[in-house]
C-alpha cells in the first residue's frame, strides 16, 4: 500500500525504515531521503509507525496494515506512482 502519494513511497519502505531505526512520520521521510509535500499521509504514516511498532514488539513481523481500515484516496485524485 503507498503510504505517500507525493514521494511514492509504500508501507514496505515505511517498515524498513522503522526496522533501521525511525519512530515516527519525520523520521521516516528522513531516513528516507524525502520531505512531506502536502502533508496529507502524515497522520496515516504516524499511525502505521505506531502500529508496526506495536506489532513487532509484541512479537508480530508479518502482514501489512491490518486493522480493516483502509485510506481512500479523494475524488479526481491522480496516482502518479508506478
Amino acid at each position: 500500500m503507498y503510504i505517500c502519494l507525493c514521494n511514492c513511497f509504500r508501507e514496505t519502505e515505511l517498515r524498513a525504515a522503522v526496522d533501521e531505526g525511525a519512530r515516527s512520520a519525520a523520521e521516516v521521510f528522513e531516513s528516507l531521503g524525502f520531505q512531506p509535500q502536502c502533508g496529507g499521509c502524515l497522520d496515516f504514516a504516524d499511525t502505521v509507525v505506531q502500529e508496526y511498532l506495536a506489532a513487532r514488539s509484541a512479537g508480530r513481523r508479518g502482514g501489512g496494515y491490518g486493522n480493516g481500515r483502509a485510506r481512500q484516496s479523494s475524488p479526481g485524485s491522480i496516482w502518479l506512482c508506478r
